[in-house]
């Protein structure tokens, strides 16, 4: 799972996403500067990630969504 977070400090941003990022098992990979505009100015973006399954050497080919689209609806109560 990837997470892409605004950073900056002053009135608008500040470290709370980024904290709770990590409190949520994300670990820091990067930042990209002044890639942001938000606010009416640029900020840096921190780009984070959390392993969310695990890396088999031979992986299993993904599934398109269409093939349990209707059955994942139906368990959740949503009508397509």
């Amino acid at each position: 799972m990837n997470a892409c977070i605004a950073c900056g400090d002053d009135e608008y941003l500040n470290d709370a996403s980024v904290r709770f990022h990590e409190r949520m098992g994300f670990r820091f990979v990067g930042r990209f500067e002044r890639c942001a505009y938000k606010f009416g100015r640029w900020y840096d973006m921190a780009w984070m990630q959390k392993p969310i399954g695990e890396h088999l050497q031979n992986q299993p080919a993904m599934r398109p969504f269409a093939r349990f689209r209707d059955e994942i609806c139906a368990s959740a109560g949503i009508e397509i």
